[in-house]
């Protein structure tokens, strides 16, 4: 695994960290290749959209506004802290799961990481779509989880 001298993936760039950077070159290929849920005529993105569309039918009272806030284009280079230390997981568990860049920044593991930054900019209601990736197999050392996350609080 060669590590590169500086990682950018949606926008973020970083400084790859030799102990923690876990990323083989093969896995990185992947990440700018197939995104079915942005994909136009993808099984997986139409059921995303049907979702989308039925849960912006729902408004706030009294008002034409959709309750929700949809997020499709998060980063995808997330904080180690909002993905799993503010959920109380030991380091232990997630250092196995998670392709790290630094010691503070991994590629997104699941989509609650994401929710910490969207509630800190004050939305309540929201929905996130986007790919989560694990550590897989040697036979593919890559699995990519399509998830839709959907946040309520009244």
């Amino acid at each position: 695994m060669s590590i590169p001298k500086t990682f950018h993936l949606d926008g973020i760039y970083c400084l790859p960290e030799h102990e923690f950077y876990n990323l083989p070159n093969n896995v990185l290929e992947k990440q700018h290749g197939n995104r079915p849920l942005r994909e136009n005529g993808n099984k997986i993105h139409t059921i995303k959209n049907m979702i989308i569309n039925k849960i912006l039918k729902i408004k706030k009272p009294n008002t034409d506004e959709s309750l929700f806030q949809i997020f499709e284009n998060e980063p995808r280079l997330v904080c180690t802290y909002d993905t799993f230390d503010c959920f109380l997981i030991e380091e232990d568990n997630h250092r196995k799961d998670a392709y790290y860049i630094t010691r503070n920044k991994c590629l997104r593991n699941w989509l609650y990481g994401i929710m910490p930054d969207i509630m800190r900019r004050g939305f309540k209601n929201f929905v996130i779509c986007g790919e989560s990736y694990e550590i897989g197999f040697e036979s593919d050392p890559l699995k990519i989880n399509n998830q839709i996350l959907i946040i309520f609080k009244n």
